[in-house]
């Protein structure tokens, strides 16, 4: 894509490796996006990536010699979903805010955080930050993250419960994030669609298990939608009072009574943040004990 449109694509990597704590996967599609934006709304010049690290962190960063945004976008509505800084025709980032989001979504779930360098006329500079393999938590962790502590205090309330969690989601990137999010504190299977969910269920209540918790997006593909697929999980007597969560990326304003009444037990607005995930399965987990 550079190459088409004449630019100059340049890398900095040391000789020794730096060894970061991540998913192979995951910082592959996180760069894969990030480079992406920065070829796409590059016209001349160059897109340079380098590698590098700190005292207790590895970093990959993105520059770019492209128009630039304002700072104050770049720290908000860079990462929102379809937010566009440009409006009206004039829609230069057009298409910016979903990328940036998956990516940002990513790497805060191998416990890492962007940052985002710019200004109009200046090019971006995107820089992921991951700790390294060797490195203890930062001791300013806290002042830089303040959710930190408590991330660390729900994973360590999860972890005691060490839930056995059913993802339903067709989404990949959605799937794969929310097991990212949850695989250093829960025992984690993914279903693509209701036949699956249904047949993992099933698996499980022959072996005398069953799930602690299921995710399950409404909007799923095949003969059962979200709806459909949690009346027929209820009508299994193993699962009248296991935690159903509802997931949606509709904007309407929704009342958690709403879920409720539906037969759901909560639910979690998307794009999901790690934070707000870890809060509703403590709320859910603590109120029910694990069985087996």
């Amino acid at each position: 894509m550079a190459r088409a449109k004449g630019l100059r694509w340049e890398t900095e990597v040391p000789e020794q490796p730096v060894r970061v704590v991540a998913d192979e996967e995951a910082l592959h599609r996180a760069l894969a996006n990030i480079v992406h934006n920065a070829v796409k709304f590059t016209e001349s010049g160059t897109v340079r990536l380098r590698v590098g690290r700190s005292d207790r962190e590895g970093w990959i960063q993105v520059r770019d010699t492209g128009p630039g945004m304002d700072p104050a976008f770049a720290r908000t509505g860079l990462f929102e979903p379809f937010r566009q800084e440009s409006e009206g025709t004039n829609r230069r980032h057009e298409g910016a805010g979903l990328g940036m989001t998956v990516a940002r979504r990513f790497v805060e779930a191998m416990r890492g955080h962007i940052e985002v360098d710019t200004a109009p006329g200046q090019g971006t500079t995107v820089t992921v930050h991951l700790p390294l393999l060797e490195a203890q938590p930062s001791p300013t962790a806290s002042a830089l993250h303040p959710e930190a502590p408590d991330l660390r205090r729900l994973q360590q309330r999860l972890r005691a419960h060490h839930p056995r969690i059913l993802i339903v989601e067709d989404n990949p990137e959605n799937a794969r994030f929310l097991e990212l999010a949850l695989q250093d504190v829960a025992e984690v299977t993914v279903a693509a669609d209701a036949t699956r969910a249904l047949k993992a269920i099933d698996a499980q209540l022959q072996e005398n298990r069953r799930f602690d918790l299921i995710l399950l997006d409404l909007n799923l593909p095949g003969d059962f939608d979200g709806q459909a697929l949690l009346h027929e999980i209820r009508r299994r007597p193993a699962y009248h009072h296991v935690p159903i969560v509802a997931q949606t990326a509709y904007a309407e304003p929704f009342r958690l009574e709403d879920f409720l009444a539906e037969g759901f037990d909560g639910f979690l607005i998307k794009p999901i943040d790690r934070l707000t995930l870890y809060r509703e399965l403590d709320r859910l987990l603590t109120r029910q004990p694990t069985s087996s």
